[in-house]
């Protein structure tokens, strides 16, 4: 799923179930610091 491969510790994922609407991302490293990131979001089917 998703356009790159978990290859390294530093990727992760999160696979949750949201209601429809309209959502915001807020990414922040562990110290508070700022960078970049790449937030990806799919409509994941369960197969029926």
């Amino acid at each position: 799923m998703g356009e790159f491969p978990l290859t390294t510790p530093d990727d992760s994922a999160l696979l949750v179930t949201l209601p429809a609407g309209l959502y915001t991302a807020e990414i922040k490293g562990s110290d508070g610091g700022s960078g970049n990131a790449l937030v990806e979001a799919y409509l994941v089917s369960d197969g029926n």
